[in-house]
């Protein structure tokens, strides 16, 4: 009969929205978890990420530092060297690029004290050399004027021999 079929559909279409009901409260409920679940997911990446930032800047940060001393480092050893100190050393730690390249200029400036020590070495050599040839100079020409008065004296005496000579040819 068309009551109660009517009652029947009714109560299984009434079943059928509870049933609508309860699966729409559990999928919120469940929706609702996994949007919390999906939130704290964001903000665990959020902090990790700040987290990473913050390391990021860190290293930047003491690499900055650390490559502007070497510079600084570079920079006021080679003016020291320009004005002629040749006495300062950097100290070398690590290899990166700017330790290589205080590295080149402990080196340089070994290589730099080596060559003016061999100029220095070399100066005195010629400073002794010319000592010396001032010395064989100096004896040179006293020998030249004790000859050359040698001289004067020899022809002083052959002078007195020609006029010894001439006058017992005439008194001859």
């Amino acid at each position: 009969s068309s009551p109660a079929y009517f009652q029947n559909m009714t109560t299984a279409i009434d079943a059928h929205f509870n049933l609508a009901s309860q699966t729409a409260a559990v999928l919120e409920e469940r929706l609702h978890e996994r949007a919390n679940q999906a939130q704290l997911k964001l903000w665990l990446l959020i902090a990790g990420l700040a987290g990473l930032a913050c390391v990021a800047f860190w290293l930047a940060y003491r690499l900055t530092r650390n490559t502007i001393a070497s510079l600084q480092t570079a920079l006021s050893m080679a003016r020291t060297i320009a004005q002629g100190d040749l006495t300062v050393r950097a100290q070398v730690r690590g290899s990166d690029e700017t330790q290589q390249l205080l590295q080149a200029l402990n080196d340089m400036n070994l290589s730099l004290a080596g060559i003016i020590r061999q100029v220095l070495s070399s100066t005195d050599n010629i400073a002794t050399a010319a000592s010396q040839i001032a010395a064989g100079n100096r004896d040179l020409a006293d020998r030249t004027t004790a000859q050359a008065a040698s001289l004067e004296e020899t022809a002083a005496s052959m002078e007195q021999l020609t006029s010894t000579v001439t006058q017992n040819s005439e008194n001859a």
